[in-house]
């Protein structure tokens, strides 16, 4: 179920993978006659690791790779070594966390594998036509996303990802029409008014100059030098992350840093470090969002279901949890990013060339436009 999470982060919203993976999960333990909390609390936590490992995977790495000029291969070269590293450590750490042990004796594991033989793949799915037609539109969403700058009708600059999401949406709805007030009903409305408060409280802190004073905050420690200043940097937004979300703080910070890089160019150390700013911005507020249940909006929905279910977690029994498994995530991805940068994994980044161009691109087509 692990690795199931991070393959479905990594292609999609984590939201969305935490939906489906937690249905299949629940649907699985009432069959495997398991508890279902350790397993949907580490998929949350499973879905910040796959989050990180392509461009396309959370917003926080749309917004901060944009304003960084990094690539889709880039991304995928530089994250995927850490978040293999970082699922097999964080999968000893949740074996030792909800204390799982391993079966006992053959007896147990003949009983096991018998409920695992009867156990039916299909009964969740309740349209096969509707399920291959659904993959193959979602392959399809995937390579654009991926091929988006080799596909001339995708690289204008206004088009963005967003844009080829929902052309699939609109394929599906076009070949598969859909009963909307069916669909209607099903939809979790407390999970989506829990959104709707806080992103709304985190926009009156974003317009009230609160996130900016953050980023103000962080100016100072960020110049301080090639080792401390990233080490600041993705140690104090995954702090923040987890206390507020990460997608408006990655948006801030990353306004934050290309003022920044542009302000702070004459300092020696910066033309060669400059770029670990931006890696340890994206893997802090990556993993940031573990910390708290509310840090991560694919946690939120794990706890959602497990309280329908009738488990009741609260804030600082997941914090328990979280703050252990941040710190061990925050130390590997630390000695990772220094790592790989020595050997020439990272390399060196021009964001602001790169938006200058960009810039210049849509300049000359709006003109060409008129």
């Amino acid at each position: 179920f692990s690795g199931l999470t991070v393959v479905f982060s990594a292609f999609l919203n984590n939201v969305t993978a935490m939906i489906i993976v937690g249905s299949l999960t629940i649907v699985a333990c009432k069959k495997l006659k398991l508890s279902a909390m350790p397993f949907l609390l580490a998929e949350g936590i499973y879905t910040n690791i796959g989050g990180l490992l392509t461009l396309i995977s959370s917003i926080p790495n749309i917004i901060v790779g944009t304003a960084a000029g990094i690539g889709y291969a880039e991304f995928l070269k530089v994250a995927g070594p850490y978040c293999l590293i970082a699922f097999v450590a964080t999968l000893y750490l949740a074996r030792f966390l909800f204390k799982i042990k391993p079966i006992a004796n053959e007896e147990e594991k003949a009983t096991a594998k018998a409920m695992v033989d009867a156990f039916d793949e299909w009964e969740t799915v309740k349209d096969r036509k509707f399920f291959y037609m659904s993959a193959c539109v979602l392959g399809a969403i995937i390579l654009g996303f991926a091929l988006k700058d080799s596909i001339p009708l995708l690289k204008h600059p206004d088009i963005g990802l967003e844009v080829i999401a929902l052309m699939g949406a609109a394929v599906m709805l076009v070949i598969y029409p859909t009963d909307v007030e069916s669909v209607l009903n099903e939809v979790e409305w407390t999970l989506v008014l829990f959104f709707l408060g806080l992103f709304t409280l985190l926009g009156v802190m974003e317009h009230a100059g609160v996130l900016a004073m953050i980023g103000d905050w962080l100016k100072s420690p960020l110049s301080s030098g090639p080792i401390k200043g990233p080490i600041v940097m993705m140690w104090s937004s995954a702090f923040f992350s987890g206390l507020t979300d990460n997608i408006p703080l990655a948006a801030v910070l990353a306004k934050v840093l290309g003022g920044f890089q542009s302000q702070i160019t004459e300092l020696s150390w910066f033309a060669d470090y400059g770029h670990m700013l931006w890696w340890s911005l994206i893997f802090g507020a990556g993993l940031g969002g573990n910390f708290t249940p509310i840090g991560s909006a694919s946690t939120v929905v794990a706890i959602g279901i497990l309280k329908k279910e009738g488990h009741n977690v609260t804030f600082m029994q997941y914090v328990k949890i979280g703050a252990i498994v941040v710190l061990v995530q925050l130390l590997l991805a630390t000695g990772y990013l220094f790592g790989a940068e020595k050997i020439g994994l990272i390399q060196k980044l021009d964001p602001i060339k790169e938006k200058t161009e960009q810039t210049d691109r849509h300049d000359n087509n709006g003109s060409d436009g008129h």
